[in-house]
Protein backbone atom coordinates (compact mmCIF):
# COMPACT_ATOMS: atom_id res chain seq x y z
CA UNK A 1 0.00 0.00 0.00
CA UNK A 2 1.21 3.46 -0.99
CA UNK A 3 -0.42 6.53 0.51
CA UNK A 4 0.62 10.23 1.14
CA UNK A 5 2.16 11.81 -1.68
CA UNK A 6 3.53 14.82 -1.49
CA UNK A 7 5.57 16.75 -4.44
CA UNK A 8 7.43 19.73 -4.54
CA UNK A 9 9.05 22.15 -7.39
CA UNK A 10 12.76 23.25 -7.63
CA UNK A 11 13.82 26.79 -8.44
CA UNK A 12 14.97 25.33 -12.01
CA UNK A 13 12.06 23.79 -12.65
CA UNK A 14 12.82 20.27 -11.13
CA UNK A 15 9.78 17.99 -9.84
CA UNK A 16 10.15 15.45 -6.76
CA UNK A 17 7.26 13.54 -5.72
CA UNK A 18 7.40 11.54 -2.25
CA UNK A 19 4.96 9.15 -0.88
CA UNK A 20 5.03 6.50 2.34
CA UNK A 21 5.20 2.88 1.36
CA UNK A 22 3.24 0.34 4.32
CA UNK A 23 5.54 -2.88 5.27
CA UNK A 24 4.04 -5.66 7.08
CA UNK A 25 0.79 -5.43 8.30
CA UNK A 26 0.94 -1.74 8.22
CA UNK A 27 3.49 -1.55 11.09
CA UNK A 28 6.31 -0.39 9.01
CA UNK A 29 6.58 2.11 6.95
CA UNK A 30 9.31 3.71 4.22
CA UNK A 31 9.37 7.19 1.96
CA UNK A 32 10.62 6.99 -1.47
CA UNK A 33 11.20 9.69 -3.83
CA UNK A 34 10.85 10.04 -7.23
CA UNK A 35 12.46 12.93 -9.55
CA UNK A 36 11.85 14.56 -13.49
CA UNK A 37 13.68 16.74 -14.43
CA UNK A 38 11.73 17.46 -17.52
CA UNK A 39 8.32 19.07 -16.07
CA UNK A 40 6.75 15.68 -15.00
CA UNK A 41 6.74 13.75 -18.30
CA UNK A 42 9.25 11.02 -16.77
CA UNK A 43 9.84 10.07 -13.60
CA UNK A 44 13.45 8.53 -12.00
CA UNK A 45 13.17 5.32 -10.22
CA UNK A 46 11.83 5.84 -7.09
CA UNK A 47 14.65 5.53 -4.30
CA UNK A 48 14.46 5.15 -0.34
CA UNK A 49 14.30 8.37 1.35
CA UNK A 50 14.43 6.42 4.63
CA UNK A 51 15.43 3.20 6.39
CA UNK A 52 12.53 0.45 7.16
CA UNK A 53 10.70 2.08 10.35
CA UNK A 54 8.11 1.45 12.79
CA UNK A 55 4.47 3.99 12.47
CA UNK A 56 3.72 5.62 15.41
CA UNK A 57 1.21 3.63 17.32
CA UNK A 58 1.14 6.07 21.01
CA UNK A 59 -2.39 6.60 22.18
CA UNK A 60 -4.45 9.76 21.23
CA UNK A 61 -7.77 11.26 21.06
CA UNK A 62 -6.18 12.38 17.60
CA UNK A 63 -5.07 10.75 14.56
CA UNK A 64 -2.05 9.93 13.64
CA UNK A 65 0.58 9.47 11.25
CA UNK A 66 4.41 8.91 9.92
CA UNK A 67 4.04 10.73 6.76
CA UNK A 68 6.66 12.45 5.11
CA UNK A 69 7.15 16.24 4.65
CA UNK A 70 9.82 16.85 1.84
CA UNK A 71 11.20 19.92 1.05
CA UNK A 72 14.48 20.92 -1.20
CA UNK A 73 16.74 23.91 -0.94
CA UNK A 74 16.61 26.59 -3.67
CA UNK A 75 20.04 27.67 -3.56
CA UNK A 76 21.93 27.31 -6.75
CA UNK A 77 24.54 24.15 -6.28
CA UNK A 78 23.23 23.46 -2.60
CA UNK A 79 19.47 22.12 -4.07
CA UNK A 80 19.75 19.21 -1.04
CA UNK A 81 16.07 17.23 -0.13
CA UNK A 82 15.16 16.96 3.11
CA UNK A 83 12.64 14.35 4.69
CA UNK A 84 11.13 15.27 7.75
CA UNK A 85 8.78 12.84 9.86
CA UNK A 86 7.79 11.22 12.72
CA UNK A 87 8.59 7.43 13.72
CA UNK A 88 8.09 5.24 16.65
CA UNK A 89 11.08 4.72 19.07
CA UNK A 90 10.20 2.51 21.67
CA UNK A 91 7.70 3.56 24.20
CA UNK A 92 8.01 7.29 22.98
CA UNK A 93 8.60 8.58 19.59
CA UNK A 94 10.94 10.97 17.52
CA UNK A 95 10.96 13.76 14.69
CA UNK A 96 13.46 12.17 12.12
CA UNK A 97 15.35 14.48 8.97
CA UNK A 98 16.83 13.04 6.30
CA UNK A 99 18.96 14.53 3.61
CA UNK A 100 20.15 13.73 0.29
CA UNK A 101 23.88 13.04 0.04
CA UNK A 102 23.70 14.92 -3.44
CA UNK A 103 21.84 18.03 -4.99
CA UNK A 104 18.57 17.41 -6.09
CA UNK A 105 17.51 13.90 -4.58
CA UNK A 106 20.80 11.83 -5.73
CA UNK A 107 23.19 9.77 -4.18
CA UNK A 108 20.71 8.48 -1.54
CA UNK A 109 19.86 9.95 1.45
CA UNK A 110 21.75 10.63 4.94
CA UNK A 111 21.35 8.28 7.93
CA UNK A 112 18.30 9.62 10.12
CA UNK A 113 18.96 11.99 13.00
CA UNK A 114 16.26 12.51 15.76
CA UNK A 115 15.86 16.56 16.32
CA UNK A 116 13.50 16.63 19.10
CA UNK A 117 16.02 17.26 22.49
CA UNK A 118 13.55 15.50 24.95
CA UNK A 119 11.88 11.91 24.39
CA UNK A 120 9.22 12.94 27.16
CA UNK A 121 5.91 12.61 25.49
CA UNK A 122 5.34 11.58 22.09
CA UNK A 123 5.67 13.86 18.55
CA UNK A 124 3.97 13.97 15.25
CA UNK A 125 3.00 16.18 12.49
CA UNK A 126 6.53 17.57 11.20
CA UNK A 127 6.44 20.37 8.76
CA UNK A 128 9.54 21.95 7.19
CA UNK A 129 10.43 24.46 4.65
CA UNK A 130 14.15 25.86 3.32
CA UNK A 131 15.10 29.55 3.43
CA UNK A 132 17.25 31.21 1.03
CA UNK A 133 20.32 30.82 2.51
CA UNK A 134 19.71 26.70 2.57
CA UNK A 135 18.69 26.85 6.77
CA UNK A 136 16.23 23.93 7.17
CA UNK A 137 13.29 25.08 9.30
CA UNK A 138 11.32 22.12 11.20
CA UNK A 139 8.01 22.06 13.41
CA UNK A 140 5.85 20.34 14.94
CA UNK A 141 3.54 18.58 17.80
CA UNK A 142 4.46 17.58 20.77
CA UNK A 143 3.20 16.35 24.27
CA UNK A 144 6.70 16.83 26.35
CA UNK A 145 4.84 19.24 28.51
CA UNK A 146 2.24 16.75 29.21
CA UNK A 147 3.86 13.19 29.32
CA UNK A 148 1.36 11.07 30.48
CA UNK A 149 -1.53 13.13 28.63
CA UNK A 150 -1.37 12.79 24.47
CA UNK A 151 -4.55 15.79 24.42
CA UNK A 152 -2.54 18.06 25.79
CA UNK A 153 0.02 19.28 23.18
CA UNK A 154 2.88 22.47 22.46
CA UNK A 155 4.18 22.96 19.31
CA UNK A 156 8.15 23.00 19.04
CA UNK A 157 10.96 23.87 16.74
CA UNK A 158 14.37 24.01 16.01
CA UNK A 159 16.67 24.80 12.52
CA UNK A 160 19.45 24.12 11.34
CA UNK A 161 22.43 26.24 9.24
CA UNK A 162 24.66 23.42 8.26
CA UNK A 163 22.29 20.76 6.13
CA UNK A 164 21.10 18.50 8.59
CA UNK A 165 24.18 17.93 10.58
CA UNK A 166 23.05 19.48 13.85
CA UNK A 167 19.76 21.72 14.92
CA UNK A 168 19.51 24.21 17.68
CA UNK A 169 17.66 23.50 20.71
CA UNK A 170 14.09 23.17 20.45
CA UNK A 171 12.31 26.26 21.18
CA UNK A 172 9.03 26.03 22.25
CA UNK A 173 6.55 28.14 20.08
CA UNK A 174 2.90 27.65 21.65
CA UNK A 175 2.45 30.58 24.20
CA UNK A 176 0.12 28.16 26.33
CA UNK A 177 -0.32 24.30 26.11
CA UNK A 178 -3.05 23.14 23.57
CA UNK A 179 -6.09 20.57 24.62
CA UNK A 180 -6.82 18.52 21.95
CA UNK A 181 -9.58 16.11 23.70
CA UNK A 182 -11.27 15.85 20.49
CA UNK A 183 -11.16 13.50 17.85
CA UNK A 184 -9.75 15.50 14.98
CA UNK A 185 -7.31 18.61 15.02
CA UNK A 186 -6.79 19.57 11.60
CA UNK A 187 -4.61 16.97 11.18
CA UNK A 188 -2.03 19.00 9.05
CA UNK A 189 0.47 21.85 10.65
CA UNK A 190 1.94 24.44 8.36
CA UNK A 191 5.30 26.07 8.14
CA UNK A 192 6.85 28.42 5.39
CA UNK A 193 9.79 30.61 5.53
CA UNK A 194 10.89 33.93 3.84
CA UNK A 195 13.49 33.46 1.93
CA UNK A 196 15.37 36.44 2.27
CA UNK A 197 15.13 37.01 6.08
CA UNK A 198 14.02 33.88 7.18
CA UNK A 199 11.54 34.59 9.46
CA UNK A 200 9.27 31.51 9.24
CA UNK A 201 5.69 31.93 9.99
CA UNK A 202 4.23 28.48 11.22
CA UNK A 203 0.04 27.80 11.82
CA UNK A 204 -1.49 24.61 13.76
CA UNK A 205 -5.10 24.06 15.31
CA UNK A 206 -5.98 24.70 18.12
CA UNK A 207 -7.57 21.47 18.93
CA UNK A 208 -11.06 22.47 17.55
CA UNK A 209 -12.92 21.39 14.37
CA UNK A 210 -13.00 25.35 13.52
CA UNK A 211 -10.87 27.08 15.39
CA UNK A 212 -7.12 27.63 14.75
CA UNK A 213 -3.69 30.00 15.63
CA UNK A 214 -1.51 31.34 13.41
CA UNK A 215 1.89 32.66 14.73
CA UNK A 216 4.76 33.90 13.51
CA UNK A 217 8.60 33.25 14.93
CA UNK A 218 11.94 34.14 14.15
CA UNK A 219 14.18 31.14 13.79
CA UNK A 220 17.23 32.50 12.57
CA UNK A 221 19.03 35.17 14.37
CA UNK A 222 19.28 38.45 12.63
Amino acid sequence: IVDWPMVTVGDDGTVYVAYQFYIQNMNERQHFLAVSTDGGQTFSTPVAMTPIFTNITWNAPYRKNSAPNVVVSSVPGKEYVYDVWAEQTGRTSAIAVARSRQTKGNGGFTTPVAINDSSAGQREYAAAAVDGNGTLHTLWLDTRNSPTDTSQYDVYATYSKNLAANFTPNARVTPNTINGNTNFIGDFFGLTVEPATGIAHASWSNGGLINGQLITTTLTPQ
